[in-house]
């Protein structure tokens, strides 16, 4: 097998395990928010009981890993040295540089810039609906399971939550790695355009020499919130949050939250670790 399928196989494998680890995480938060609004709450059984029905996705997830690491061992990385990592983005703006007006006025340029403006705004609305429609399932009390075995039915139905929240997540990270793609090849395009403009324009007699730098998105922010790194600001934030947490530790105190945790916590000592 060439050293490039590997890579793909090594890739592949690496995004599925992601996303498999992400549900393992989602199944966790899930039985815990149930045994939060069971009856039994924290009782050795109870608990038990919860994780137990996600224990399939946890070894199959600790299975994926072993897997990983024998694919690691089966299809090693080629331990050559690698090549100098090139920005695509960064090299565009240098070469716009040399362009009039950093070549915002050619039609081309606008072009590209439309279809990635499009794809991220895409991609951020279809993380928002995910995550609109996931807090709605995992959230909804009176939620009604599709499915009549005790599997899905069980504990607030935690098992199916997470299959109809599942093509939600898994739509929006294609959505987000769709956008990469596409955006990393529309600043090849674009690239290829510049360099030929930069090539008409001498051929024409027109200077290209290099203009002023443009600051980009992130540089104008670093500049706009400078005064974040100033003494006065931490100082005033730090005590801001110290005034803060005060505040909070006060509240849980007299509504009863310091009770609460106690009483868990004693429960944890008790009978989960069999303390006393």
């Amino acid at each position: 097998m060439t050293e490039s399928r590997k890579n793909t196989v090594r890739r592949i494998y690496s995004v599925c395990l992601a996303v498999w680890t992400a549900v393992v995480g989602v199944a966790f938060i899930v039985q815990i928010y149930s045994i939060y609004f069971s009856a039994d709450k924290y009782t050795v059984q109870n608990i038990s009981a919860h994780f137990q029905e996600i224990a399939v996705l946890f070894w199959l997830w600790i299975a994926g890993g072993i897997g990983g690491g024998i694919l690691g061992w089966t299809f090693p990385q080629n331990k050559e040295k690698p090549k100098a990592y090139i920005e695509t983005q960064a090299v565009l703006e240098k070469l716009k540089r040399r362009l009039p007006a950093n070549g915002d006025d050619l039609s081309f340029v606008k072009k590209e810039k439309n279809i990635r403006l499009t794809l991220r705004i895409a991609s951020a609305a279809a993380c928002l609906i995910a995550l609109v429609v996931s807090l709605t399932i995992l959230l909804d009390k009176s939620y009604a399971p599709r499915f009549g075995s005790a599997f899905f039915t069980s504990h607030y139905g935690a098992a199916d939550r997470l299959l109809r929240v599942f093509p939600w997540v898994l739509g929006a990270m294609l959505a987000c790695i769709g956008t990469g793609i596409v955006s990393k090849y529309s600043y090849i395009r674009e690239t290829d355009g510049v360099k030929k403009a930069i090539a008409e324009n001498a051929k024409a007699g027109i200077k290209t020499e290099s203009g002023e730098k443009r600051l980009t998105l992130s540089e104008k922010l670093a500049a706009k919130c400078a005064f974040m790194q100033t003494k006065g600001w931490k100082i005033g934030v730090r005590a801001a949050l110290g005034v803060l947490g005060v505040v909070l530790v006060i509240v849980g105190i007299s509504n009863g939250g310091m009770r609460d945790v106690l009483m868990k916590a004693i429960n944890i000592c008790t009978q989960c670790i069999g303390l006393g």
